[in-house]
């Protein structure tokens, strides 16, 4: 991206024919001069989560756990499965 402009521009297109020429010319640039997201509905929806994450973070409401403690947590687990599947 260049240093001294950066924009942001969200639009809505509902004609396929006219997507498709949008497209086409956004296609050739390169990625770093120009990136195209689909706002569809896993991009929402993982947005909405994102989103809701850092409200509890920035709240001080989201709990954090050691990197020890997590590793400790996955091995239980990964044990817990093993045992279910002899």
């Amino acid at each position: 991206m260049c240093a001294f402009l950066e924009s942001k521009i969200k639009c809505c297109i509902c004609d396929y024919k006219c997507y498709f020429i949008i497209e086409r010319c956004l296609s050739r640039f390169s990625e770093k001069d120009i990136q195209v997201i689909a706002e569809n509905e896993e991009f929402l929806s993982i947005h909405q989560y994102l989103s809701k994450e850092l409200r509890r973070i920035e709240s001080g409401d989201a709990e954090f756990i050691e990197v020890d403690q997590l590793e400790k947590e996955i091995e239980a687990t990964i044990r817990k499965h093993e045992a279910k599947s002899t």
